[in-house]
């Protein structure tokens, strides 16, 4: 299991020493930017540094943006729309989704070959047959993530 920081970017600035977290052997980083418009400039930065997962996109283009931008996996969230989670599929492996208990788009992400599921709440996690955790954040900012691979093929536990 790997501890990834969990950092909460709302705007532009930002008080996180980079550096320091580096020297601590923090090889990743799980950002959620709370900000109008995706903070481009701050993955271009760290991008290069750790491996960076960022939260939220939620159309096609938000995924794009943020990989080029030097992103190792786009996060994508229940509110992308079904075209643009398909779109993305379609497009790369370098998306994990979070679910909050809409079944359907997990199904949508899980046919289209995705396997990382991330949950905020321990309940969803028995919905789905999971393989293994990958990951827990550590409890840096305010919440906690926890990320599974799922098992393929995968199995919808409950449910239609």
């Amino acid at each position: 299991m790997r501890i990834i920081p969990l950092i909460r970017v709302c705007g532009k600035r930002i008080s996180v020493d980079f550096e320091e977290m580096a020297e601590k052997g923090y090889t990743e980083i799980y950002v959620i930017d709370e900000g109008e418009d995706l903070n481009l400039n701050l993955y271009e930065e760290i991008g290069g540094i750790f491996k960076l997962w960022v939260e939220p996109c939620n159309t096609f283009l938000d995924v794009v943006d943020v990989l080029i931008s030097g992103a190792s996996y786009a996060v994508i969230t229940e509110k992308m729309p079904s075209s643009h989670l398909k779109e993305s599929m379609k497009a790369t492996d370098k998306i994990a989704f979070k679910y909050e208990g809409n079944m359907e788009k997990l199904r949508i992400f899980l046919e289209m070959g995705g396997n990382i599921v991330i949950f905020n709440n321990p309940n969803h996690i028995s919905e789905i047959k999971v393989d293994k955790k990958i990951l827990i954040s550590e409890n840096i900012m305010d919440a906690e993530i926890d990320v599974y691979r799922v098992v393929v093929p995968y199995e919808v536990i409950g449910g239609d």
